[in-house]
């Protein structure tokens, strides 16, 4: 009998959409986990998530994307920590009047879905979130995350984006992020 491992991918598509010059951008990233990803997911394990403690499992589910970066004014600014499974912030999180103009809270995860491909050794689940023309002009967003809460340091995972998007008002921004569970049999 093979021993099976589990190992987890993720993957960030970002797409920028300049309305007013019909460019489109678009990059893929991987991110890392943070000890709450990782946190959560031991928690299922144990066992502590039974269908008496919903609430428990909600804790450690991202609802939340934040987006990182400066005015496109300002002296460029580079993530730190993005490769750190302790980092459950972003460097700069684009959430107050002096980087953005005004208070920008945290974009809810829009929409999800579960892709069940049992037959190929994996399942993935995909998360978007909308960034529209009217949100963050004038920024340069150079880092995202997804957040368990709408304040505090509750980073689930976050990823560098370079080359950075330079966001006016007639950019949108479009985000899927996967997170891949797949079952590797030792061979």
């Amino acid at each position: 009998m093979e021993d099976a491992k589990l190992s987890m991918y993720q993957n960030v598509l970002v797409r920028a959409i300049n309305h007013r010059t019909g460019e489109v951008t678009e990059n893929c990233f991987s991110n890392r986990v943070t000890k709450n990803a990782l946190l959560g997911i031991a928690r299922f394990i144990y066992g502590d998530f039974s269908s008496n403690n919903v609430e428990q499992a909600s804790r450690y589910t991202p609802k939340f994307l934040a987006l990182g970066g400066y005015p496109s004014s300002a002296t460029p600014l580079v993530p730190e920590n993005v490769g750190s499974v302790n980092a459950i912030r972003l460097t700069n999180e684009i959430t107050n009047t002096a980087v953005s103009g005004s208070i920008t809270p945290r974009l809810e995860i829009a929409s999800r879905t579960i892709t069940n491909e049992i037959a190929n050794d994996y399942v993935k689940i995909s998360m978007k979130i909308f960034v529209p023309s009217s949100s963050l002009a004038n920024t340069v967003i150079n880092e995202a995350g997804l957040f368990i809460t709408s304040t505090g340091d509750s980073c689930w995972a976050r990823v560098g984006i370079n080359p950075p998007i330079t966001k006016d008002s007639s950019t949108t921004i479009d985000i899927v992020w996967d997170v891949t569970i797949r079952s590797i049999a030792n061979t």
